[in-house]
């Protein structure tokens, strides 16, 4: 299995995105014609029927068929990157490990929490969050927050 970073599977979310916007705007072509999928372009005599532009409808239902196969192959891109990226959490893969990262977020100084074992690791950390600002970084060891430790604590 290929490792998907976050950054990859947001340009996927975004492609996902731009084809559901394509698809919407193309369904309301068909609509403003009056058509579906499915309905004829041509009349009882069989003839291309005058209430409807023929060429912009089979264009729409044409790029609709392609762009719905793409919007499901990029599901399944998505679907196997979140997949690993869970993965890759759980494996710890690309956080450091270090025992000495012990990150107490109680804010007393008392020397009982640097004998506490950690409970949690931070796994990610968003730029420009509250987490970030209070200097915590990706990999660091929670051993206490408030008043949840690793003897309260079960995951």
């Amino acid at each position: 299995m290929v490792n998907i970073t976050r950054e990859q599977l947001l340009q996927f979310m975004k492609e996902k995105d731009s084809l559901e916007a394509d698809l919407k705007a193309l369904s309301d072509v068909l609509r403003s014609q009056g058509v579906g999928m499915d309905d004829s372009l041509v009349d009882d005599e069989g003839y291309p029927r005058a209430d409807i532009d023929v060429y912009q409808v089979r264009h729409a239902r044409h790029s609709i068929r392609t762009k719905t196969t793409d919007l499901k192959q990029i599901m399944q891109k998505i679907e196997a990157g979140l997949a690993n990226i869970h993965a890759q959490a759980r494996e710890g893969i690309g956080l450091e490990t270090n025992m000495d990262q012990g990150l107490s977020l109680d804010t007393s100084s008392d020397s009982r929490n640097s004998q506490r074992s950690p409970f949690a690791r931070v796994l990610v950390v968003c730029t420009g969050s509250p987490a970030e600002e209070a200097g915590i970084k990706q990999g660091d060891l929670i051993t206490q927050f408030g008043s949840v430790d690793n003897s309260n604590f079960s995951s």
